[in-house]
């Protein structure tokens, strides 16, 4: 087994990290999104791992390029292992939030920074950072803002085997609510019907139509938002689906009532 490379071009040696972290992964899989062909990603995968510039990079044996890029694929692929629960990191102890228990806050959190594939690559370290918080006397520690901005500068060199499992895990449960909730959310020909029209405002980088769901929740009284964001999420998209049937049956009456 090959535990290091390095590569020596014009005297300067470049080595590969010991561990691939996520900042690495999520680096990789960014410029590759914008690459279009296999040469550009082979440049992409060396240029973030050993840190060579592309200037160099393409002066080289473009067969050597192919080798090198395959390697460096295959040991990042070995980062996709299966969920780990907890694991020590940095003299901390970590666990994996009980996702169906998140609050309204950790959830807008996260489906804020899985807007598209390129805002999960940028944010894949704060994306590990909400999905594992420390562990303090056998528990896991409450969502706390203060604490997640310290975390996210420390999950920046997180090993990327970390990232994997908790990410497939949330995949498979913002999958699921999207099915029990399909009253918020539409169903899966709702939302190609009406997405980018009517149901979907332009991004403009606002977290505007979580706002809104937000303020329902607290009657339009903007000093309970603490107290909102901090509930179970399912008990808050519980409420907005009456809310939203509610709404629904009194536009029903008055259109009844009007003809």
């Amino acid at each position: 087994m090959i535990n290091k490379i390095d590569v020596e071009i014009d005297g300067v040696e470049y080595t590969l990290p010991k561990e691939i972290t996520v900042s690495h992964y999520g680096e990789v899989m960014r410029r590759m999104s914008f690459s279009d062909d296999d040469m550009d990603k082979a440049f992409d995968i060396i240029g973030v791992l050993l840190n060579i510039p592309y200037s160099l990079l393409r002066e080289l044996d473009p067969d050597k390029i192919a080798d090198l890029s395959i390697f460096l694929q295959n040991k990042m692929n070995q980062c996709d292992v299966p969920y780990i629960q907890s694991f020590k990191y940095k003299g901390t102890e970590y666990g994996g939030i009980v996702l169906n228990k998140m609050t309204f806050g950790e959830y807008v959190d996260i489906v804020n920074y899985i807007k598209d594939e390129v805002s999960i690559y940028m944010n894949i370290h704060k994306l590990c950072s909400l999905l594992y918080r420390p562990i303090v006397n056998k528990k896991i520690i409450p969502y706390d803002l203060e604490q997640q901005e310290l975390q996210y500068e420390l999950f920046k060199d997180l090993p990327a085997k970390y990232f994997f499992g908790a990410f497939k895990n949330l995949y498979i449960y913002l999958t699921q609510m999207k099915k029990e909730f399909v009253v918020l959310f539409g169903d899966d020909e709702d939302r190609r019907t009406v997405e980018g029209e009517i149901d979907k405002p332009k991004d403009d980088g606002s977290n505007l139509p979580w706002y809104k769901m937000i303020m329902a929740l607290t009657g339009d009284d903007f000093t309970k938002i603490e107290y909102v964001v901090g509930r179970p999420v399912v008990e808050c998209f519980n409420h907005l689906t009456y809310i939203r049937i509610r709404n629904e049956e009194e536009r029903k009456k008055y259109l009844d009532e009007k003809n």
